[in-house]
């Protein structure tokens, strides 16, 4: 079998025919860019990254507490069902376990208003306890932003 060579020339204004694609290119990047640049702009640092993080952990702890009170208020407000109320309160339980430092007064006001809640459902306290557990609950998630 013989061999071929195929000699390909590129002349002069190779360059503009590859314009279209690095503008397409350097459109994407910069979308990109404004899509995952935070608020104000600026250089993203390690430092400043760190703290976008924790605000994001922080409001995502803060919205579930809010709905787990919620939830507690919609139980109350059904008549007493234990098992149902066991089953929050100790879902609500373990999530309040552990999370962010900032949020530890609100995660023990949601635990003991879902303990309230646990014991209004079960006939073990008033409905009162239970609602001023939760009033307190949600004045301190109320208080945060």
């Amino acid at each position: 079998m013989a061999e071929r060579e195929i000699e390909i020339e590129v002349g002069e204004g190779w360059w503009i025919a590859l314009l279209p694609v690095i503008l397409l290119i350097s459109a994407g990047l910069a979308l990109l860019g404004m899509q995952v640049t935070p608020e104000g702009g600026g250089v993203l640092t390690p430092a400043r990254w760190s703290l976008l993080k924790e605000e994001r952990a922080y409001d995502k702890e803060l919205g579930t507490l809010r709905e787990d009170v919620e939830e507690l208020a919609s139980l109350i407000n059904g008549g007493p069902n234990p098992v149902e109320a066991g089953l929050t309160a100790d879902r609500i339980q373990y999530e309040t376990l552990d999370g962010h430092p900032a949020l530890a007064l609100q995660r023990e006001a949601v635990a003991n208003a879902s303990e309230m809640v646990r014991l209004w459902a079960m006939g073990g306290a008033m409905r009162e306890e239970a609602e001023i557990a939760l009033e307190e609950a949600l004045s301190l998630l109320e208080g945060e932003h």
